[in-house]
């Protein structure tokens, strides 16, 4: 198969082959037409399904080693068994997708250091004009206009006074630094509104995320032995229901179950709600840099 497809890129962490089904040599045509499709798109969305009748068998190569990782996939190629020798009457169909890690974006000092002034400054308006300030996006960082989720955090004397964010990329970072710094000034619901006098003795925090990723489990006890504590952020979806940790929260709930009781309570359910039936748990990870860490 690799003398149809060439080697793996050394980066790949998973390569996947598929053996779609086994059809006459006539119908290997078909096989692709119909077949196809079910693998590009599962390469798109890091996961596999089921391809459609009448192909008789479907085997995939490490699949939830796939399933359990926010992995991108990239095509490899296709092909059929009687394009490289043997019995053509009677062939095999393949297709080949390589996994790999998303690539982990690292702002500059410089960068940082912009945004969470930025967030400053948004955090200061809000609470004292209540206006969000202008920016020229001529003035903007490039990387900084780039579409990203993010959360902005605010600590008092090292205690949560807000926290604001949206995990789906919406528009420009520096547009969503702006926005959840005034909102988590203002609307988190767990706290009052930040007051004039308490600005100078907030620390701001940015996360930037990555889009979360479905992660399959098998079992309760699957979804414990796949969560990643301190590099995972969790959103937990029980039926209507849902919220979300990001990955430093960790920090203070080290214990997988406690962590996971913790966020169902979050989502106003029960302790334990997502050892339930009807639960979805999406993972991203965070960039995060805070005040201390630029001056």
């Amino acid at each position: 198969m690799q003398a149809a497809f060439g080697s793996t890129d050394e980066r790949a962490k998973v390569a996947v082959w598929v053996i779609r089904a086994p059809a006459p040599a006539a119908s290997a045509g078909w096989c692709h037409r119909t077949c196809t499709p079910c693998v590009r798109g599962a390469a798109r969305q890091s996961r596999f399904g089921g391809c459609p009748p009448p192909v008789a068998e479907v085997t995939v190569r490490a699949p939830m080693v796939c399933r359990a990782q926010p992995w991108s996939g990239n095509w490899g190629g296709q092909g059929v068994s009687g394009e490289t020798g043997g019995d053509k009457r009677a062939v095999v169909g393949y297709a080949a997708v390589a996994f790999y890690e998303p690539e982990v974006v690292r702002y500059t000092i410089a960068e940082r250091k912009w945004l969470l002034e930025l967030a400053r400054r948004a955090v200061a308006e809000a609470v004292t004009a209540n206006r969000m300030p202008q920016v020229a996006e001529a003035e903007v960082p490039a990387r900084c206009r780039e579409v990203r989720g993010c959360f902005v955090t605010l600590t008092k004397a090292g205690s949560l006074r807000g926290c604001m964010g949206n995990l789906d990329p919406r528009g420009p970072l520096y547009r969503a630094v702006l926005e959840n710094a005034r909102s988590a000034a203002l609307r988190d619901p767990r706290f009052p509104a930040v007051g004039r006098e308490e600005l100078g003795q907030l620390e701001l925090e940015i996360s930037v995320l990555t889009e979360p990723q479905a992660l399959a489990f098998s079992s309760p006890e699957d979804l414990l032995a796949r969560l990643r504590p301190l590099e995972d952020g969790v959103v937990l979806q029980v039926g209507e229901r849902s919220a979300t940790y990001l990955p430093q929260v960790w920090e203070h709930l080290p214990d997988r179950v406690k962590f996971l009781d913790s966020l169902a309570r979050k989502a106003g359910g029960e302790p334990g709600d997502w050892r339930g039936p009807n639960v979805r748990v999406l993972t991203y990870t965070a960039e995060v840099f805070g005040e201390g860490e630029t001056r």
